[in-house]
């Protein structure tokens, strides 16, 4: 065996182990340290691959509940504004029947008119104001016309349509209703009854429209867990396992402590003995 004073061999093998173990060391706590199995690319870039791809589609399966959580919203306030203003056309229905009665004189139609008017008023408020993150949830289809007023400074005379209005739907009664005549509180019963019609037929597609979300969002639900648990199986890393590693990890790093010193005393005891001359 040779012996030389500048270049330690024995040293720098045992060195060389002792920065290996050290850099397994690191790793094994950086990935405790975040619980992650892969904390670079270098880990497993197949794996890393997968994990993001799998990553990706449980966000998306979540972004997916959200929306059809906040579309269940949507619609409940819809349906909640169509039920009352369901209730508002039956008290109004009611108003028309006493209207229609050959006992009321035109000035009680008159009157009678005039609550329609203000009861339509409240209707036609919920239709057009009721909102949704600032978006309106119902259409001007469910909008009732109201009957013309007297006409103010610089509006259009009785029966010219104000700009634009040709293009707006016809509304859910056209041409609104008015008790003011036999004939047209008659006539009035029978626009109502087919708006009530339209009413719980619009509520019936909103709630169908509700059950269909509830299962697509059970399905998305079911989608997700399974999902975030093959991320889990292919990310995140086994903390028995890998404390049972760093370890192993430490007790390697105490043996190569304890072989680098022991090979750079015997490379120096040796040395010293040779020249010393002892045998």
């Amino acid at each position: 065996m040779s012996l030389k004073i500048n270049t330690d061999i024995n040293s720098m093998f045992a060195l060389g182990s002792l920065q290996k173990i050290q850099q397994g060391q690191a790793a094994s706590l950086a990935k405790i340290g975040s619980g992650r199995r892969i904390v670079g690319a270098a880990d497993d870039a197949a794996g890393l691959q997968i994990a993001n791809l799998l990553k990706s589609q449980a966000l998306g399966a979540g972004q997916s509940l959200r929306n059809a959580a906040d579309s269940i919203a949507m619609t409940q306030i819809a349906d909640g504004a169509l039920g009352q203003g369901s209730e508002i056309l039956m008290s109004i229905l009611e108003k028309a029947l006493q209207a229609a009665s050959a006992a009321q004189s035109p000035e009680s139609r008159q009157a009678i008119q005039a609550d329609i008017n203000r009861l339509l008023g409240v209707y036609n408020e919920i239709a057009g104001t009721t909102t949704f993150a600032g978006q309106r949830v119902l259409g001007e289809e469910v909008r009732i016309t109201m009957p013309p007023a007297e006409p103010p400074d610089g509006a259009p005379p009785e029966g010219v349509p104000a700009e634009g209005a040709e293009d707006r739907p016809e509304g859910l009664i056209p041409g609104g209703i008015d008790v003011t005549t036999r004939e047209g509180a008659e006539a009035a019963v029978g626009a109502i009854d087919s708006a009530l019609v339209r009413l719980s037929t619009m509520r019936g597609e909103f709630g169908a429209r509700q059950n269909q979300l509830v299962s697509e969002m059970a399905g998305l639900s079911s989608a997700a867990v399974n999902i975030w648990s093959a991320h889990s199986q292919v990310a995140d890393v086994d903390l028995a396992e890998e404390t049972m590693n760093l370890a192993r990890i430490n007790m390697l790093r105490q043996s190569g402590l304890f072989a680098l010193t022991q090979g750079m005393n015997l490379n120096q005891t040796q040395i010293t003995e040779l020249l010393q001359g002892k045998p």
